[in-house]
């Protein structure tokens, strides 16, 4: 009994150590308080170092097997004595002189400096890994999953709005209603912004904004679920039950290894994508990387693959018109982002299958995966071929003719809620601008990174229409028959994105009544589908104006279907039965 209380004063101990490790990572920096709190900062470095000592001895004397904790606590072991041989060789030798200037050439104070920035680190692990025990226990109150969704997203655009707020966050300040606008569209990977990116921010900010839009796009849950794993290496029932129904996967016994697979996918192709945009960007001068190449390259893989439209270039992406490399990469990781993690672990699966057993089989690809894929490629296609049609003569006509095929695959992808432009938006014409609306209404595919009312919405509507006015009784596509209660999710979800669309609309021609009516729905259209491309007026909207697009974003992230779920709470089941009864509909 006794043993139970101290393993549960260390948790709390930690968790608490962890608040601390995170506050000296994270919120340090901003701060700029001068040389003056260096001993402050020091000693919290020290406290958490010797805590992080003190928690893993404490562990390993109280382990009933030593041998597997060692195992299992392998990064944890090399930390603890790689600071104790440093420890051991600055005490003995640190006071000779020729040892003391030889280790000041090695720069032995900066590795320590990485050395603390990765027990840090670790323990801010931990700490994130306490979030799937706190969502367990959430689990068991009589909340739906959409809750805490809705949650983890408030979270998080809180805590990036405070960061922003910090000194060292901006060059010269920002207002509150900014720094919230800024955070809610960066965790919402929407791409809409009131101050240029790339010159108001210091690398500090758009580290701040680089990280929203990576947990924005996979989401706080799924973060705090993959480090659960890694430290706890296992799911319970109703941890799986809950992330199943956020991440609209059904299959509970394979929640844990598409968690991995959507950690993997991301890491994965976001460092492909960021080695080939600095190929793409490799002949560019230092004046226009100004933040430097490689953390150009990352910042603009990040915001491409969450299809966030985050640009460090205050014109976006617009010298990218004349790069076909750099516009392709950003189109392809667009896309990569835009189809859903369930359609990667499809293709996935048949990838790691032996050479010899793809070439003999046929791929088996799920109804959705080729659903989706279908409805991608058509929506692109017909979006670059009317895009070309209506610019020809307009923004593309001062590009080559390849350039001009690139340029409208790019506008057909990016509305796809991306948000990046490689041509002026604001100087489009109508119909383009209307095509865009459309685009970016229609959004990328479930289980994606995107919002909009999602591609197999858009495609379900347009079977039903078929069926209908084929007078069939079902919906089928792919020698599959799609039951009726899909169409009437669809249905549901198109009402409620329309409605959502006409009310924010409705108060941002109160709130901008000098604004025409195709700027503000173009810019309502582009909060709710989470796109972020703009005619420019979003920077000179009031703070009504940006309150009602702060909410369109929220509301486009996370999904009307999965808000409506949060707020509406109370559902009653009756036996009740009444007569049916006709009513006439068109």
């Amino acid at each position: 009994m006794q043993g139970e209380k101290q393993k549960r004063f260390f948790r709390y101990y930690m968790l608490f150590v962890g608040v601390l490790a995170l506050f000296s990572l994270v919120v340090r920096p901003g701060l700029q308080l001068g040389a003056k709190w260096d001993f402050f900062w020091h000693f919290l470095d020290v406290f958490i170092i010797i805590s992080f000592f003190i928690s893993a001895l404490f562990r390993f004397f109280t382990s009933p097997n030593k041998s597997n904790f060692i195992k299992e606590n392998k990064f944890e072991i090399a930390i603890i004595f790689i600071f104790a041989m440093q420890f051991l060789i600055m005490f003995f030798f640190l006071r000779q002189p020729d040892i003391q200037e030889t280790i000041k050439k090695i720069g032995i104070v900066s590795i320590t400096k990485i050395y603390i920035v990765f027990a840090q680190l670790f323990i801010f692990l931990e700490l994130l890994g306490q979030l799937g025990q706190i969502h367990t226990r959430l689990t068991s109150l009589p909340l739906p999953p959409s809750v805490l969704f809705v949650g983890s997203f408030v979270v998080v655009i809180t805590v990036g709005t405070v960061l922003l707020l910090l000194p060292g966050a901006t060059k010269n300040g920002i207002s509150f209603i900014n720094a919230l606008f800024t955070a809610t569209s960066a965790t919402c990977v929407t791409g809409l912004i009131v101050v240029p990116t790339g010159s108001f921010f210091t690398r500090y900010g758009h580290t701040v904004i680089m990280t929203l839009i990576q947990i924005g796009g996979l989401g706080l849950m799924t973060f705090a679920t993959f480090a659960a794993l890694i430290l706890k290496g296992e799911l319970g029932i109703k941890e799986r039950v809950v992330l199943g129904d956020i991440l609209s996967f059904k299959i509970f016994s394979k929640v844990k290894s598409l968690i991995m697979t959507i950690v993997g996918f991301t890491l994965t192709i976001e460092l492909l994508g960021a080695v080939i945009i600095y190929i793409a960007t490799e002949e560019y001068p230092r004046s226009i990387l100004t933040e430097g190449h490689i953390y150009f390259s990352i910042f603009h893989s990040i915001s491409a693959f969450c299809n966030a439209g985050f640009s460090l270039w205050d014109e976006n992406l617009l010298r990218f018109a004349s790069n076909p490399l750099g516009s392709l990469t950003i189109m392809i990781l667009i896309i990569l982002g835009g189809i859903g993690f369930v359609v990667l672990a499809n293709f996935w699966n048949f990838f790691k299958k032996p050479l010899r057993k793809k070439f003999l089989a046929t791929p088996k690809f799920t109804l959705h995966t080729k659903f989706v894929l279908l409805m991608t490629a058509t929506l692109i296609i017909a979006g670059a071929l009317m895009f070309y049609a209506t610019e020809r003569n307009g923004q593309l006509s001062h590009l080559s003719w390849s350039q001009r095929w690139i340029a409208s695959l790019f506008q057909s992808v990016t509305p796809r809620t991306a948000g990046f432009n490689t041509l002026d938006t604001s100087a489009l014409t109508q119909p383009s601008k209307l095509l865009l609306s459309i685009l970016m209404f229609i959004g990328a595919s479930p289980g994606s990174t995107g919002g909009g009312i999602k591609t197999t919405t858009f495609g379900i509507l347009i079977l039903l229409i078929i069926a209908t006015l084929s007078g069939k009784a079902k919906m089928s596509i792919f020698r599959r028959s799609i039951p009726i209660r899909i169409a009437q999710q669809a249905a549901m979800v198109l009402f409620l994105a329309l409605c959502i669309v006409a009310i924010g609309l409705f108060f941002l021609l109160l709130f901008e009544p000098e604004k025409t009516l195709m700027q503000l729905l173009f810019e309502q259209i582009s909060a709710f589908g989470t796109v972020g491309l703009s005619t420019g007026i979003t920077p000179d909207l009031s703070v009504g104006g940006k309150i009602v697009l702060i909410i369109t974003m929220l509301v486009g992230r996370i999904g009307p279907l999965t808000f409506l779920t949060a707020i509406w709470l109370k559902s009653s089941k009756t036996r009740i039965k009444y007569p049916d009864e006709e009513l006439m509909i068109g």
